[in-house]
């Protein structure tokens, strides 16, 4: 299992492609809601994907460095037990799943709910274990005694001793606003692709003209958005700033 969970952790990022090909093959031929509800659902299920995101915002705020972050391979040159880490102990799988959940809330159909709790479970929970070993192997009974106290997944804020840490590590918020830039763009860019896709096969492009066009200036407006704040944060052209470090 742990062998595993290392593997399902080095792929983490590619592991939804999968689902993300069989909805677009088997979207179906009618919305999931209709009228107002099948725009409130929209709505709704992007508000539930950016509350993920403001606890991934949360997590990598807390987050020291020498973690594993976004690489591939475990790392952990020292153990976090402030901020969000001191009400959950997976705040970035917390955050992701929640993402996946607000995702499904737009595609609106009763089978993605089922298929996606159980891969985010099946993956997650590997990952997880392979994780929480490797923590104890080097940190030993410190992590025992955090563990001990604080949830792996869903958090409590109720007889925690860690809630009234200090983080060591000064926050950046422009450090944060450029790290999670890919995934907030992505989030955005991916439930408007996914309306893009539907209004195609539900009802072609001469009957949904106007939204699809007003869907293609937002995927334009992220785009463009992501752009800049990649050009900000690699210090290219006139955006560069003499000595500046993320």
């Amino acid at each position: 299992m742990k062998k595993l969970g290392k593997i399902l952790f080095k792929y983490r990022g590619y592991t939804p492609v999968p689902l993300l090909i069989i909805l677009a093959l088997v979207v179906t031929k009618r919305y999931p809601f209709q009228g107002y509800w099948n725009e409130l659902s929209d709505l709704a299920g992007l508000a539930v994907a950016i509350l993920g995101e403001v606890i991934r915002l949360l997590a990598v705020v807390s987050a020291p460095k020498g973690t594993s972050g976004r690489e591939i391979h475990l790392k952990a040159d020292s153990l976090r037990t402030s901020g969000i880490y001191a009400y959950t102990r997976n705040p970035l799988y917390l955050a992701n799943f929640i993402i996946g959940l607000g995702f499904c809330i737009v595609v609106g159909v009763w089978w993605v709910y089922i298929a996606y709790l159980f891969l985010f479970a099946f993956q997650y929970r590997l990952i997880i274990a392979a994780e929480e070993h490797f923590l104890l192997e080097i940190y030993g009974n410190q992590y025992i005694k955090w563990a001990g106290q604080v949830p792996r997944f869903f958090p409590t804020f109720a007889g925690n001793p860690y809630k009234n840490q200090n983080s060591p590590e000064k926050i950046s918020i422009k450090g944060m606003v450029m790290r999670e830039q890919d995934t907030t763009a992505l989030i955005f860019l991916a439930v408007l692709f996914w309306k893009l896709w539907e209004h195609l096969c539900i009802s072609g492009f001469k009957q949904k003209q106007s939204e699809i066009t007003g869907l293609l200036v937002m995927v334009g407006a992220v785009l463009v958005l992501w752009f800049v704040l990649r050009v900000w944060k690699k210090g290219w052209f006139f955006f560069k700033e003499r000595g500046s470090k993320l």
